[in-house]
């Protein structure tokens, strides 16, 4: 295990549910673009029926009490730092690889120390409502997929 990858799936959505505690287990949405052209890019599990890509009026029409909201940029800054803390605690040697993934190069670390340092670094972003993965790997690419 050379390479550790933390992502957070769907960030810009996390991250405003986190900022917004009122948003917790309601259904919602992120859009995208203007009018009739909106379109949905992340969504959370609770919004039943609904998927990204779909047009606004569909969501709607199929998840009634769905929140519509755009990225909040303050939110997602907020969140990615707390992402990057997490990569720091395994190693100094971080790439940020976006704004929801941080590899890390582990060469040289203790392998059952950096385990559960993953561990606890996952469940950190965890319990501050950002539902974050943690794979490790011979390459980036692997630690990605894993």
């Amino acid at each position: 295990m050379n390479y550790a990858v933390i992502t957070i799936p769907d960030f810009s959505l996390h991250a405003l549910r986190r900022s917004e505690a009122d948003l917790a287990r309601k259904p919602v949405a992120l859009i995208e673009g203007e009018g009739r052209k909106a379109v949905l890019v992340q969504v959370s599990p609770e919004a039943l029926g609904v998927e990204r890509g779909l047009a606004v009026p569909f969501a709607i029409a199929r998840c009634p009490g769905i929140v519509l909201r755009t990225r909040d940029l303050k939110a997602e800054t907020d969140s990615h730092r707390l992402l990057v803390a997490a990569a720091f605690s395994l190693s100094p040697r971080v790439e940020i690889t976006g704004p929801e993934c941080c590899t890390v190069d582990l060469q040289g670390a203790n392998t059952e120390q950096t385990e559960r340092a993953m561990r606890q670094g996952v469940a950190d972003l965890m319990r501050m409502c950002l539902p974050a993965r943690a794979g490790a790997g011979a390459t980036p690419l692997l630690a990605h997929y894993a």
